[in-house]
């Protein structure tokens, strides 16, 4: 090669490296200005003209695409990792729904689920508390989590797979509520990409294609592996719609400005704490001038008992001229209370409250939290029961059987708690395991269990009965005291129960 080729060459090496570098550039910038600026926020102002994944554009199926869904994903868990707002709405959900834990029940097949949970492997992914938390906090910033059955397998294996992996979902022609297939994507240890068809649990005999070489879907082929089975959780998802929308978008776009409230005002903070003092002066600018050389002081001796200036910084001025802190209209001085308009929209958001989401209990009195818990549980409640219809689903394929029951303990508010221990303190005066006889046992344990939401089965409600007839032995009959006192040290030991937070969901 001559030197003029060469010389040519490494200018169009540099060129192109150039370029390179301008692209990553634009690309980094268009990244910090989807993390940082509004711009990123309002995307769901412009993204009204939504196209479902397929590319279906008749009205009734226009849908935000997977990549934007995947993008709007990427936000979220941005903003989980970094704003305190959204990481605590995350926690906050996640710990009402599964601090107790669930539990998965059945007379004739416990043995299976017990080995299908102790199972190590699907421990780890699925059964351990940092597992099903892990989870849930996924569902919260991507919208869909696709759970995968391996039912050939004793016991069987069951591992979630994140929003990312699957690209799409192949649904019924004649019904888009079904699914058929979920096409998953992924790369090897090597980086090599694969493309797989996963059955939906919803699949049907009829639907298997007729090609042994796999499915085709818009031109391709895909492979479809059969010894798995894909069960798909969202929230929020639209009728008819593919795949869900995180539901942390409308949150994040007023946690934003928000934390951008509380920079900006710290930064001014920080400017105006540098000047402790202020000297305004009539003698014009070589006074000023005159002025800062005699406060200058000593830069040697800053800090030290040589130091010739007052304690801190100054800042002179001519008259006329003034260093103050923004003033907001109506002499009203911005300060970090004022961001509480945009935490209110984050709360709306979210449905977390204000107490609950800062942690700070001068937010409001006893009686609007009061108020706000529950509707609060009412959310916390709705959640268990999705997390109910989705586990009910996975193990009726894992045992093929309706004999088993999905369940979470019940949550208590705080008026329950208080209104069980004021009962408490009117049916023993004070003395706890001492019946003071004011009033009914019947009624006292039928309204103990009706605020903890216990059913009461024939044998305790015959107990009760007997008890009650044993009221007119209290002054002498020894077997009618002896079935009282008994109620009274039950009641001792749910009331303790209770204080220990055995029974209550909080």
């Amino acid at each position: 090669m001559t030197d003029d080729l060469k010389k040519t060459n490494e200018a169009l090496i540099r060129q192109m490296n150039n370029l390179s570098l301008e692209i990553e550039q634009m690309q980094t910038e268009q990244m910090s200005e989807a993390y940082t600026d509004f711009d990123w926020a309002n995307r769901i102002d412009r993204d009204y003209l939504w196209s479902r994944t397929s590319g279906a554009t008749l009205p009734q199926f226009r849908y935000i695409t997977k990549e934007n869904i995947d993008m709007y994903a990427d936000i979220s868990n941005f903003m989980q990792v970094f704003n305190p707002l959204i990481q605590r709405i995350i926690d906050v959900k996640t710990a009402f729904t599964f601090s107790r834990g669930y539990i998965i029940s059945s007379e004739s097949l416990q043995d299976t689920i017990d080995a299908c949970k102790d199972d190590t492997l699907n421990k780890l992914s699925m059964f351990s508390h940092q597992a099903i938390t892990a989870i849930d906090a996924s569902i919260q910033t991507c919208g869909n989590v696709f759970f995968a059955v391996w039912k050939n397998k004793n016991p069987m294996q069951i591992r979630p797979w994140s929003s990312y992996e699957i690209s799409d979902i192949i649904t019924d022609p004649d019904d888009a509520s079904r699914p058929l297939f979920y096409i998953r994507n992924w790369q090897d240890n090597d980086n090599k990409s694969h493309s797989r068809a996963y059955p939906s649990i919803y699949i049907l005999p009829e639907d298997m294609p007729n090609s042994k070489m796999g499915y085709i879907y818009q031109g391709r082929t895909y492979e479809i592996d059969w010894d798995v089975v894909v069960v798909h959780m969202s929230t929020k998802k639209p009728i008819k719609a593919k795949f869900a929308l995180s539901e942390l978008v409308s949150t994040c776009r007023w946690a934003k400005p928000h934390e951008k409230f509380l920079e900006d005002f710290a930064a001014i903070a920080s400017a105006v704490r540098k000047y402790t003092h202020m000297m305004i002066t009539k003698g014009g600018a070589s006074q000023v001038s005159a002025l800062n050389t005699q406060f200058k002081g000593n830069q040697d001796y800053m800090g030290t008992n040589l130091q010739s200036n007052p304690a801190g910084s100054m800042v002179i001025a001519q008259e006329g001229t003034e260093l103050k802190v923004i003033d907001a209209g109506s002499n009203k001085i911005v300060g970090p209370k004022d961001s509480r308009y945009f935490l209110n929209m984050v709360c709306a958001a979210s449905g977390v409250p204000e107490t609950l989401l800062t942690g700070d209990p001068s937010t409001g009195n006893l009686a609007t939290a009061k108020e706000l818990t529950g509707p609060f549980l009412t959310l916390i409640e709705e959640r268990q029961t999705a997390w109910q219809d989705i586990l009910t689903i996975i193990f009726r394929l894992v045992l093929d059987s309706d004999d088993f029951e999905v369940s979470f303990p019940p949550l208590r508010s705080q008026d329950a708690l208080e209104y069980i221990q004021s009962m408490l303190a009117g049916a023993t005066l004070g003395s706890p395991g001492n019946w003071a006889g004011t009033m009914s046992p019947r009624d006292f344990i039928a309204a103990l269990y009706e605020a903890l939401d216990i059913q009461i089965d024939e044998e305790e409600k015959e107990g009760l009965a007997n008890a009650l007839g044993a009221m007119a032995g209290m002054s002498g009959d020894e077997e009618g005291n002896e079935e009282l006192e008994q109620i009274a040290q039950a009641a001792k030991a749910l009331a303790e129960a209770v204080k220990a937070n055995e029974i209550s969901g909080n």
